[in-house]
């Protein structure tokens, strides 16, 4: 076992080729490049003036005419984003 690890070692170092340097975000000329990414992002709540986390909504407190409050509406909102973004590049 030690042996083909020495032997692996010796090869990986005697075969090694040129290596073609280059910058990696400059494309060779004449290739097209299509890059598709997609984002989401989540959100619950959002933070206040004081840095408190809150609803994405304001409660709402509902009033009966004549008899006072009714009770208080507390909605439970999410929001989703979904963004695809495309990029096409010619080097």
């Amino acid at each position: 076992m030690r042996l083909a690890a020495i032997f692996m070692l010796a090869w990986t170092l005697v075969s090694g080729g040129r290596a073609r340097a280059g910058f990696t975000e400059t494309l060779p000329r004449g290739t097209f490049l299509f890059d598709s990414s997609l984002s989401l992002s989540v959100l619950h709540h959002r933070y206040d003036n004081d840095g408190k986390k809150t609803t994405l909504i304001d409660s709402v407190q509902r009033y009966e005419p004549g008899s006072g409050l009714q009770g208080t509406l507390v909605p439970e909102a999410e929001v989703n984003y979904l963004v695809l973004i495309n990029q096409l590049q010619y080097g």
